[in-house]
C-alpha cells in the first residue's frame, strides 16, 4: 500500500485501544505481583498479573511499594481491591506491604522459589544459583 511505518503502527495502536475499551476483562481474584530486571540504567519493572488467566495487567516503574500503591490506586477501584483473594509474591517485604494495605483481606503466598532458596541455602551452607556455573545453567 506504501504507507509511511508511523501511519500504520498509528492504525494498529488505535485498533488497539479501541479493543481494549471494548473488552470485559475478567474479574482479579488472584494476582501475582513480581519484578523485571532491566538492567544498570532502568533498575526494575514491577509486573501485575492476573494467575487465573496469565494476563499482565500493569508494569509500573521501579520495585517499590509506591510503585504497587500505584497499581492500586489508579486501577482498581474499592469494590476490585476487596474482591482480591489471593497474592503471589516473593518474600520483597514492600510488595507485602503495599498489598496489607489496600486489599487486607487478601491472602499473601509466597513463591516457592523464595520460600525454597534460603532453606536450601541454609541446608548446604552455600547459595545454590551462585555455586553454578553459567555453563551449568544453560539448556544444551
Amino acid at each position: 500500500m506504501g504507507l509511511p511505518e508511523s501511519t500504520v503502527r498509528g492504525i494498529d495502536l488505535r485498533y488497539l485501544e479501541r479493543c481494549e475499551a471494548q473488552r470485559r476483562k475478567p474479574a482479579l481474584r488472584q494476582m501475582g505481583v513480581d519484578e523485571i530486571y532491566r538492567g544498570k540504567k532502568d533498575k526494575f519493572l514491577t509486573v501485575v498479573c492476573n494467575l487465573e488467566t496469565g494476563e499482565p495487567l500493569w508494569f509500573g516503574p521501579e520495585r517499590k511499594q509506591e510503585s504497587l500503591d500505584e497499581f492500586f490506586r489508579t486501577e482498581l477501584n474499592s469494590g476490585q481491591r476487596k474482591r482480591i483473594e489471593a497474592a503471589c509474591v516473593d518474600m520483597w517485604e514492600p510488595f507485602r506491604a503495599s498489598i496489607a494495605k489496600w486489599a487486607p483481606q487478601c491472602r499473601i503466598v509466597y513463591d516457592k522459589f523464595q520460600s525454597i532458596m534460603p532453606a536450601a541455602e541454609s541446608a548446604l551452607g552455600f547459595h545454590p544459583w551462585r555455586a553454578l556455573s553459567s555453563a551449568q545453567l544453560t539448556p544444551a
